[in-house]
């Protein structure tokens, strides 16, 4: 089976590595994830803001 690719960290915004990072801090969700996630700039990133949001309430 094919494995997907994480995001080239080259091409992805500052918001974007900042998000790996905090799931690399936080480990929720998993930093392996969020690399996959954000591949995608508009949807990937809100899951993944998303998700920091419902973490913290």
């Amino acid at each position: 089976m094919p494995r997907i690719d994480y995001a080239d960290e080259t091409k992805i915004s500052p918001e974007a590595l900042a998000l790996i990072e905090s799931a690399e801090e936080t480990g929720a969700p998993d930093p392996r994830c969020v690399r996959i996630y954000v591949k995608h700039e508009d949807a990937g990133v809100e899951w993944v803001k998303y998700w920091n949001i419902q973490m913290t309430n």
